[in-house]
């Protein structure tokens, strides 16, 4: 018995040996061949983390064997994956001995350079590789000067680089003068970039782009048609333009004359186009016509059934996508029916995707919780939140635990948060916690402990914890020591206007959006919004011509890039009997707010 097992042992030792020998071997020839191949970087993530015998460092022994100058930019990379940016920096510098015009490889350089806190010698670095007439170094140098805002040196390095990446370059230098708002500059380098790489379609598109957004727009419409002739595939912002100016027979004819001129098939466009003027069946005919998948295909023509409100033909060719056993189909259903308040529907597809794929989406599940929570069944929204326990619902779990006054399921989780480590999350919710409860000293106790928060973000906390306590006076007495930073004051304008709202003090919350009017440049008052806040409050009065007045600034001003703003307006346009612009104003707000470009 012994003899025999010891023989087995043998045997099975020599097998394991020769596998050993032959899978080193085998290993060695891999790498060999793959050192030439970026597959190689996605590989070694997978030998480190789950081949135990042949760890990474071995793998890299190998790959340095090879010869492949390529290896060293290979392995540069998995260091800089794993944050070991000296050990990065040492392969990416190899590899640029040899590769001297690798603008990726120069930008990486500069990259582990800033890591390791050393900017300034990165910057050295690519001044002494620009001086000696390395034009990539300049185009990177270029990057550099921009990063830290040093825009005229940054223009200097990027000229000098033209020679070289003309498209690159002038596109660099445009987008300088673009946050510069030297508009005839912009144009001007652009320009010039067409007329030394005329078959570029970067160009053309940046050059529409300048045009759109100074609301020139027969010019941008011109220069987008110029991109799309040169092979931009992206036909999405010419769509979007002629959609927010309503030119949809100028459209019509763009489209029709860029199918016949390029050959190309331009039915999607043409579709969408139809769709905004309610053409159904000519809509429908074009999308089924056009060149993108079947997928692709059930979603625009369930869209087109969705805009013309046939809810249940649009969710039959949404059930067409889950021929493949996946439930992007239902999802797009659940959350039709959701966003039109139809939520037994909404329920209903929400199980039969779980009783046909044996699990529901996350995001089917939040929105079950969601319907839940509108229908004010808190136990069962809570049922459905729980069963995706991630960062994104973890408001609507503690809001359904404060209103059920379960505080003590409240604070076992606050004790997970705490043992995971998330002690800012832990405090967060802790405050939210003592807020309900009404120890609002407690509260601002804990928020003026917190030595990571800026004082300006501290002083806008405790007001709203006033304000949730309804003690106004204090609230406003918080935001009023807010300082005068441009940035500061801002919010300062928006929070005391936001709590004069609550309080029903219009006249006031409009003033105090008008002093952000007058203190912020354009594009900064684009971002916070008064001019559309200020038309929701002529609205809330009754005010409609007023609110209008305001909203179309705002939408004109923001260029129209937030699409619920349309929908604000179709309402007005309701309010004053103008039933058309209602429509076409609903219209935009769904084509657009539906990604359909």
């Amino acid at each position: 018995m012994k003899k025999k097992f010891l023989k087995v042992f043998e045997v099975t030792m020599v097998i394991l040996i020769v596998l050993a020998v032959f899978g080193y071997g085998a290993f060695e020839i891999w790498v060999r061949n793959y050192a030439e191949h970026e597959k190689i970087f996605y590989e070694a993530q997978k030998i480190d983390s789950k081949i135990a015998p042949f760890k990474f460092q071995f793998m890299m022994k190998l790959a340095s064997k090879a010869g492949s100058s390529k290896a060293n930019r290979i392995l540069g990379d998995y260091y800089l994956l794993k944050r070991k940016y000296k050990d990065a920096l040492i392969y990416f510098l190899k590899y640029s001995e040899s590769h001297k015009n690798d603008l990726w490889n120069l930008g990486k350089i500069y990259e582990c350079y800033s890591k390791v806190k050393n900017k300034e010698q990165a910057i050295k670095w690519l001044e002494k590789e620009s001086s000696k007439g390395n034009l990539t170094a300049s185009l990177a140098l270029g990057n550099a000067y921009r990063d830290d805002d040093k825009f005229l040196a940054a223009i200097k390095c990027y000229e000098r680089a033209i020679k070289s990446f003309p498209e690159k370059a002038c596109i660099a230098i445009a987008k300088i003068y673009r946050v510069q708002k030297k508009y005839d500059n912009e144009i001007a380098i652009l320009e010039k970039g067409i007329k030394l790489v005329p078959g570029k379609w970067q160009l053309y598109l940046e050059l529409a782009r300048t045009y759109h957004y100074q609301k020139k727009y027969d010019l941008a419409i011109n220069k987008y048609i110029a991109a799309i002739e040169h092979g931009c595939w992206n036909s999405g912002s010419l769509l979007r333009l002629i959609i927010t100016r309503c030119d949809y027979k100028k459209g019509e004819k763009i489209f029709l004359n860029l199918a016949k001129k390029m050959g190309k098939n331009f039915q999607r466009e043409l579709g969408i186009i139809y769709l905004a003027q309610s053409k159904y069946k000519q809509a429908r005919k074009a999308l089924k016509s056009s060149n993108y998948n079947e997928e692709f295909q059930f979603d625009d023509i369930a869209f087109s059934y969705k805009f013309q409100q046939d809810y249940s033909q649009a969710a039959q060719y949404y059930l067409l996508k889950n021929n493949d056993n996946r439930v992007d189909g239902y999802y797009a259903i659940v959350k039709m029916y959701k966003n039109i308040g139809k939520f037994d529907q909404a329920l209903f597809y929400a199980q039969e995707a779980e009783s046909k794929q044996g699990a529901m989406l996350p995001e089917i599940i939040a929105m079950a919780g969601d319907i839940y929570f509108e229908r004010k069944d808190y136990k069962l929204a809570l049922e459905y939140y729980k069963k995706i326990f991630r960062r994104s619902n973890l408001d609507k779990i503690t809001e359904c635990y404060l209103i059920l006054k379960d505080y003590d399921s409240y604070e076992k989780l606050l004790v997970k948060m705490k043992e995971k480590g998330g002690s800012d999350l832990y405090l967060e919710y802790k405050i939210k916690l003592l807020i309900h409860q009404g120890k609002i000293n407690n509260a601002i106790e804990i928020i003026n402990s917190l030595k990571h928060i800026p004082e300006h973000s501290k002083i806008s906390y405790i007001g709203t914890i006033y304000i949730k306590a309804k003690n106004y006076e204090k609230a406003l007495a918080q935001y009023q020591k807010l300082a005068q930073d441009p940035e500061i004051f801002a919010v300062k304008c928006i929070k005391i206007a936001e709590l004069y709202e609550i309080q029903g003090k219009y006249e006031l919350a409009i003033k105090s959006y008008e002093k952000l009017l007058s203190k912020i440049d354009d594009d900064a008052i684009a971002e916070k919004d008064p001019l559309y806040k200020i038309g929701l409050i002529y609205y809330k009065q009754g005010k409609y011509q007023q609110a209008l007045e305001y909203l179309l600034k705002d939408l004109e001003q923001d260029c129209c890039t937030q699409t619920y703003k349309y929908k604000s307006i179709a309402e007005v346009y309701g309010k004053l009997g103008l039933k058309n612009k209602e429509r076409e104003y609903l219209a935009k707000h769904m084509l657009l707010s539906e990604k359909v470009f």
